[in-house]
């Protein structure tokens, strides 16, 4: 198989593009579903949120690690595009029968309701992202960044155009966040280059998911994380739910920055023979990664004057909650690129391990707390569980960099 050609843009630029357009890309869905929220009852609005999620994390469960062992493979050069082509196209006539078949057992025995919904808009994300899949292979980020705002803006645009007609947004959400997607995913497939776009013509079929399940345990794992406010809530009560879920996602945006660099550093590591090699090309945006902890600095500094400001004086035990969590974000932080790169250099079966372990201990933790410590526990336990995957990163890093070493001894010796 012939190498893949070199990127055209540094790690740090396509990075800061992917950043830019998901700020915008969340920003607008924001938007989306305010206007989707006017006009129609909590209850129903619920309904119509609760069935997108569905359709969202659906398509997370089937993909199963598929895209992210398949960039790696392509850009390694050890899948070519017709043997892509053969996998997308198993996976997406599969994606298609399976969705259509719940449709219609939902429009059978859920008539009158819209759960039938949350399998357009799967299939949707789903196709979407697996068209990424030759962009990010080649480093073309910048491309995938256009197509993530593309995908908003249709979403805006089929948002207005159901308002136009005088009926409610919500009723109509499903199909703004799927004509997006599909829009996402035309100009994905068609800004790949023509000598690296996938073949939908290829004949033969091929299985998936072969060699993806440690991604898709990972994968996996990382969803099963969110149990820890239902966990919570069992075992210390609602107020303290409320009070952990109010400042819980306050650390996501900095997330941002950690998982544009990651990602984007994905075909650059792949291509790497040592993961000292690897590193060389990283390093170059890893003032990214420095950006994001010095934010999580912020907010625990500025905690016991954000959530009394945002949220009002009932929230003060927030404050507490969110500098644990801060503090957890550090780590997450580091470990989100760090388990990228050993996945990229073919270590995801180790990951998968560290990855479960952690999150295992992280629910452990919340439910033998939960009753003492309340709201705090969560936000304990997610410092305990991410400074521990901490600790294993940090140990594969050294026995690799060691076993990489002593190759490198053994070829000059011979």
């Amino acid at each position: 198989m012939t190498e893949l050609p070199p990127p055209r843009r540094q790690l740090g630029t396509q990075a800061v593009l992917l950043v830019g357009a998901t700020v915008v890309a969340q920003l607008a869905v924001a938007i989306v579903y305010i206007l989707g929220a006017r006009g129609v009852t909590p209850a129903e609005f619920g309904l119509v949120v609760a069935t997108i999620a569905i359709g969202t994390a659906g398509s997370g469960f089937f993909d199963f690690g598929s895209n992210s062992l398949w960039i790696r493979e392509f850009a390694r050069s050890r899948l070519d595009v017709t043997q892509l082509s053969r996998l997308v196209r198993t996976k997406l006539l599969v994606a298609v029968g399976i969705g259509g078949i719940l449709a219609a057992g939902c429009l059978m025995f859920a008539p009158g309701t819209s759960l039938w919904t949350a399998a357009p808009v799967g299939v949707a994300i789903l196709l979407t992202q697996t068209m990424q899949v030759p962009l990010r292979a080649l480093a073309r980020m910048e491309t995938v960044a256009l197509a993530m705002v593309a995908d908003r803006a249709m979403a805006l645009a089929i948002a207005f155009a159901i308002s136009g007609t005088g009926r409610p947004i919500a009723d109509g959400l499903w199909a703004a966040l799927a004509g997006g997607s599909l829009t996402s995913a035309a100009i994905c497939y068609w800004m790949t280059p023509r000598a690296y776009r996938l073949r939908f013509r290829a004949g033969g079929w091929s299985n998936p998911w072969r060699g993806s399940h440690f991604y898709g345990l990972s994968s996996l794992a990382i969803t099963t994380q969110s149990l820890d406010v239902v966990i919570l809530a069992a075992a210390g009560g609602p107020t303290a739910s409320g009070t952990y879920g109010a400042v819980s996602r306050w650390v996501q945006p900095l997330s941002l920055l950690a998982n544009a660099y990651a990602s984007t550093s994905v075909p650059f590591l792949a291509r790497a023979q040592t993961l000292r090699e690897g590193w060389a090309h990283a390093r170059r945006a890893a003032w990214l990664i420095w950006l994001a902890i010095l934010g999580c600095g912020f907010l625990a500094v500025g905690a016991p004057i954000l959530v009394p400001l945002l949220l009002g004086g009932s929230y003060e035990a927030s404050i507490t909650v969110l500098q644990f969590l801060a503090l957890g974000a550090v780590a997450a932080i580091l470990n989100q690129p760090a388990a990228s790169f050993l996945q990229s250099m073919g270590f995801d079966r180790r990951i998968s391990a560290i990855v479960v372990a952690t999150v295992v201990v992280q629910l452990a933790v919340v439910a033998l707390l939960a009753g003492p410590l309340g709201a705090l526990s969560a936000a304990i336990a997610m410092v305990v569980a991410q400074w521990l995957m901490s600790a294993a990163l940090a140990i594969s890093i050294l026995r690799i960099l060691r076993n990489d070493r002593k190759t490198e001894r053994s070829e000059d010796d011979n």
